[in-house]
C-alpha cells in the first residue's frame, strides 16, 4: 500500500474529521506559575460541545509549560497552563488559540 502524497486523502480514512473544526483564540495573560503550579482560562468557542476534542497552542515559547485544552461545556474549552520546568516561569501576555474538533 502506497503512502498517500500530502493533500490526498483515500476512502475510509478519518481525514474528513478535520472538516468540521472550529478555532478560536484571546489573549491572555498567565501569571508567575510556581514549580508544578497551573492555571486555568476558558476560550469561547461557537458550535463546541461536550465530547468534542479540543487542542490549545500558545503564540510564545512556552517554556516548559504543558498546554491542555478540553470543551467543559457548551461553546466553552477550558485551557490549563501547568509548569512542569523545575521553577517559577512568567509567560506573560499571549495569545491562546484553541482547535475543537467535532467528535
Amino acid at each position: 500500500m502506497a503512502i498517500p502524497m500530502y493533500g490526498q486523502n483515500k476512502a475510509g480514512d478519518s481525514l474528513g474529521l478535520l472538516d468540521n473544526c472550529l478555532t478560536a483564540s484571546k489573549t491572555h495573560d498567565y501569571g508567575n506559575l510556581a514549580d508544578e503550579a497551573d492555571e486555568a482560562t476558558t476560550v469561547t468557542c461557537a458550535g463546541a460541545a461536550l465530547g468534542d476534542f479540543a487542542l490549545a497552542s500558545l503564540s510564545i515559547d512556552n517554556e516548559d509549560i504543558i498546554m491542555s485544552a478540553s470543551v467543559s461545556a457548551a461553546d466553552v474549552v477550558t485551557v490549563n497552563a501547568k509548569n512542569i520546568g523545575g521553577g517559577a516561569k512568567d509567560l506573560g501576555s499571549a495569545t491562546i488559540s484553541v482547535l475543537v474538533i467535532k467528535a
